[in-house]
Order: C-alpha cells, then structure tokens, then sequence
C-alpha cells in the first residue's frame, strides 16, 4: 500500500514537472519571437498630390473659381489676373480664417504652403506654420472640430 502511494505520488511529479517545463519552453518561444519579429514602422498618412486635388482660386478682383491645383498661380477665367489658392485656417481662439497661399515645391518635389496673405496685397513667409493675424498662434487647416471643447 505505502508503495502504491509513492509510485502515485511520482507520477503526479512527474506530471507537473512536464507541464511546468512545457510552459517555461513556450514562454522562451514566445519571448523569443516578440523579440526578433520584425516591428512595422509608423502608418503613413495616404495624401493625394497637389495636381491630384481641386482647390478653390481667388483672383485679386475676389472671383473664385474651381480648378486642379499647381504651384504656379493661374489665369482668373473672368479677368485673366493670376489667382491665389483659398483656403480655410482654423485658430484655436479666432476660429475659421480665409487666406491665400502660394506653394513651392520642396527638395523632394512635393508642394508646400511658401506663402500667405490674410490682407489684400500683404504676403508673409511661412516657415513652419501659419500663423494666425490677430494672436500669432500656429493655424491649423480647415474648419475648427465642432466637437472640440473649448
């Protein structure tokens, strides 16, 4: 009887034994795998190019019109005076602000804000934002978040 007891007791061991070692080998997979796996970079944001868009001109006698956009500035179709691209900026505090803005192209040939004119005839550069005409905080474009608490 004390015997049989001893042989049971064994087994359970021995049984445990296994079961601990089989997850201890699993866990050095997994941490294994998590450590040489290859980790995705960040998400890039898919943006469509300048010339893939229709953008909203502004000539200087104020016709707006609709056309694809470019870095170079374009014939009003009812005057024939070169025309800005519109768009809306958004200042945390004044809220949505209408400018111009002329574009260049970069180092990478992708086109970017050069220019903006809040005023008729008065254009500032743009460095790295635009910034609003009442406060001097950086604008963001579009139309401010409805959503967002104020």
């Amino acid at each position: 009887m004390i015997r049989s007891l001893t042989a049971e007791a064994n087994r359970r061991r021995t049984a445990i034994y296994s079961f601990c070692g089989a997850v201890v080998v699993s866990l050095l997979f997994l941490g294994t795998w998590l450590f040489v796996r290859t980790r995705p970079g960040p998400a890039t944001a898919m943006q469509r190019r300048l010339t893939e868009t229709t953008v909203l001109w502004r000539c200087p006698e104020q016709h707006v019109f609709a056309e694809r956009g470019t870095t170079r500035r374009l014939p009003c179709p009812q005057c024939n005076h070169a025309a800005d691209i519109l768009v809306k900026y958004a200042c945390s505090v004044h809220g949505e602000k209408p400018a111009l803005v002329r574009m260049t192209r970069d180092a990478a040939g992708n086109a970017q804000v050069s220019e903006v004119s809040h005023h008729l005839g008065v254009w500032d550069p743009v460095d790295d934002g635009v910034p609003c005409p009442q406060c001097k905080r950086y604008m963001t474009s579009g139309a401010p978040d409805p959503f967002e608490k104020r």
